[in-house]
């Protein structure tokens, strides 16, 4: 919980706090509270004016944003919103080219310094994260990236992604992630899944190039998501003359061993029709669960994901978004 205050005094500090970025507020986790206050000038909120005879500003994005946040262990970060979260994800709805007018709308609506948004990964809320100042435009069709600063809970490690969206969109309570590490079944499992699923002469030859294990309520046994390629690599370039991708979620089933749930097959030969799949992260919202993969691709890397209803069947997961090609975040995070 935050609440902004006057009061700098920090009492019973419990949580971990990269400094920098804070307004004046009060935040109150598991019964202690810490207080902060940010220095320099507060965010410029000065309403933007149309002049008569310009044309009318195009409406905002009518609904929440789903941001990718870039994180270092000192809680540093970079994010920049990617899609619209409803009861599915959907791209945002903003012009095809960003005006310096609408611009300066957006960020100052969706980006604005000392705006919070809470800090979601492996299925769970780890903290928040507060937008700071430093921001670049680039790209005149891509929304803004911006400078941010987590704060996350004591004793929780920060992964290299995550996701953040405004509060009152997922679950609230802070929780720490579950470290799952690959049971040793899963790499027994993994290749005899591969060739049922390849169903090609050549499936031996697949070769493992990434396996997580991950939480897949309400199963208590972890699940397998994993990718396999033949005569191509996990990463952008060009793929062999007859390449194969496959990725593959699969939960466990104490009778049945590891039942796929969601499979991405692929054949292609060259670079303009690599299609190589890896898990990245998933949250949850209060109605859906979205799992979120890496696309890689012949000169670039896109999100792509799966969006469940949180009572939905298992077995029923297709790729329901796709980011567009001409802002592909992880790049743009990375840059």
């Amino acid at each position: 919980m935050k609440r902004c205050a006057a009061d700098r005094s920090v009492t019973v500090p419990i949580l971990v706090v990269s400094l920098g970025l804070w307004t004046a507020c009060e935040v109150e986790w598991g019964g202690g509270k810490l207080s902060l206050e940010d220095p320099s000038p507060p965010p410029d909120t000065t309403a933007i004016v149309v002049e008569p005879g310009e044309p009318e500003l195009p409406p905002l994005p009518n609904g929440p944003l789903l941001y990718l946040a870039a994180l270092t262990a000192d809680g540093s970060a970079r994010l920049t919103p990617i899609a619209q979260i409803g009861d599915s994800l959907a791209p945002m709805d903003i012009p095809p080219t960003l005006s310096e007018a609408y611009r300066a709308l957006f960020d100052s609506t969706f980006l604005a310094p000392g705006l919070e948004l809470e800090l979601h990964a492996a299925g769970r809320r780890i903290g928040s994260l507060v937008m700071g100042s430093d921001r670049t435009a680039g790209d005149a069709a891509c929304p803004s990236v911006t400078s941010a600063m987590a704060l996350a809970l004591p004793g929780q490690a920060l992964p290299d992604y995550a996701v953040a969206f405004p509060t009152g969109v997922g679950p609230v309570d802070p929780e720490l992630i579950v470290s799952l590490e690959p049971a040793r079944s899963m790499s027994i499992a993994g290749p005899v899944l591969a060739e049922r699923l390849m169903d090609d002469e050549r499936s031996f030859l697949a070769r493992r190039t990434a396996m997580k294990a991950v939480r897949l309520p309400p199963d208590t046994a972890a699940a397998m998501a994993a990718t396999y390629l033949v005569d191509d690599s996990l990463a952008v370039g060009p793929p062999g003359e007859q390449a194969i991708s496959l990725f593959f979620l699969a939960r466990w089933e104490a009778s049945r061993g590891y039942i796929p749930v969601w499979q991405e097959v692929r054949r292609y030969g060259s670079a303009e029709d690599k299609e190589v799949f890896e898990h990245l992260d998933w949250f949850r919202t209060n109605a859906t669960r979205i799992d979120v993969l890496r696309l890689f691709e012949g000169t670039r890397v896109r999100l792509v994901a799966s969006v469940l209803p949180a009572d939905g069947p298992q077995d029923r997961r297709t790729i329901d978004w796709v980011e567009g090609e001409r802002c592909p975040a992880l790049a743009r995070l990375g840059s």
